[in-house]
C-alpha cells in the first residue's frame, strides 16, 4: 500500500485515507480522500462499498464514484477526493475503501 500511495515506510501517513463531507450545490455527499503515487504504470484503483459488511461476498460492490479533485503534492503523489454518487440522506450507513491493483 505504501508504494501505491506514494508513502514512505516509517513516515506517518498523516490523515490519509479519510472520509470527508463533500458539498455540491447544497447537497452533501460522502467523500473519500487518499493519496496515489504518480507515474506508476499498471497501477489502477477503484472504490468498493458495502451497506453492512455482513452480506457475502462483502466488498465486491464497486462504487461508481465521482472525482471531486486531484491535487499534486509536489513530491511524487497526488491527493484525490472521490465522492459517492448518492447524497448522504439516501442511506443509513455506508462503508467505503480503496482497492489498488497492479497488472503488467
Amino acid at each position: 500500500m505504501e508504494f501505491s500511495t506514494g508513502g514512505l515506510p516509517g513516515v506517518p501517513a498523516g490523515d490519509y485515507p479519510s472520509v470527508v463531507p463533500v458539498e455540491d450545490r447544497g447537497i452533501v455527499y460522502l467523500g473519500f480522500r487518499f493519496r496515489i503515487a504518480n507515474g506508476l504504470a499498471g497501477l489502477s484503483y477503484s472504490l468498493e462499498g458495502s451497506e453492512n459488511l455482513q452480506s457475502f461476498p462483502g466488498w465486491l460492490e464497486e462504487v461508481e464514484a465521482v472525482l471531486v479533485s486531484s491535487e499534486d503534492n509536489g513530491e511524487g503523489s497526488n491527493t484525490v477526493i472521490w465522492r459517492l454518487p448518492d447524497p448522504v440522506t439516501d442511506f443509513d450507513r455506508k462503508f467505503v475503501r480503496a482497492r489498488f491493483e497492479y497488472s503488467e
